[in-house]
């Protein structure tokens, strides 16, 4: 007969399996999975074009907190177009400017 601690141990490392296999998602479990990266989108200047881009170059650049302001600042030259890139072009590219190029958007 199996004792209640053997028992006790084989639950646990089951359960203890099942977490290493999948993420806690808050109440749901899924499978680990890779993902496609997400693309930072380009900005023109259109304002119809604006939320979409001012939301996920935030989610991806400007909360990403290994990035300094000049690499934000970097990426930001890099996702900009058309009347957009004429606004902040002729700004040096410094950790300081980063900002102000943002709010010129």
């Amino acid at each position: 007969m199996i004792s209640e601690d053997r028992r006790a141990r084989d639950v646990s490392s089951a359960a203890s399996q099942k977490r290493r296999a999948t993420h806690d998602y808050g109440n749901c479990l899924a499978p680990k999975i890779k993902l496609p990266p997400i693309e930072i989108p380009k900005f023109g200047g259109q304002i119809t074009e604006f939320k979409h881009f001012h939301n996920t170059f935030k989610s991806l650049i400007i909360n990403n907190e290994t990035l300094d302001d000049l690499k934000k600042f970097h990426y930001l030259l890099s996702s900009v177009t058309n009347e957009a890139h004429q606004l902040v072009q002729n700004l040096p590219v410094t950790q300081q400017n980063f900002h102000v190029a943002w709010n010129l958007l």
